[in-house]
């Protein structure tokens, strides 16, 4: 089996990993502050921001980016097809 390593891909992976380290510290800090329990309106404004706001659009643009690449990936001639008949062969 032939694996390629996308430099991108590791970047991004870095990249989400360290705002999913930056979200936990976050909510650490918040839980310190206001305690463990969280009124629904609370959770509604949350959700809301995240659906609606600028970093939602975000998220769904590199959603489908993602999604287009990787059908190309497994397309006829794509890297990933390509690697999958090298191993068959």
């Amino acid at each position: 089996m032939v694996v390629r390593r996308n430099k991108k891909s590791q970047e991004d992976k870095e990249d989400c990993f360290k705002k999913l380290v930056k979200r936990k510290l976050e909510l650490k800090e918040w839980l310190r502050v206001h305690g463990d329990h969280v009124k629904s309106e609370a959770v509604e404004k949350a959700i809301t921001q995240i659906m609606m706001g600028e970093e939602a659009e975000e998220m769904r643009s590199r959603a489908k980016k993602l999604g287009e690449t990787t059908r190309k990936a497994v397309e006829e001639g794509g890297s990933s097809c390509s690697d999958f008949n090298a191993l068959i062969e």
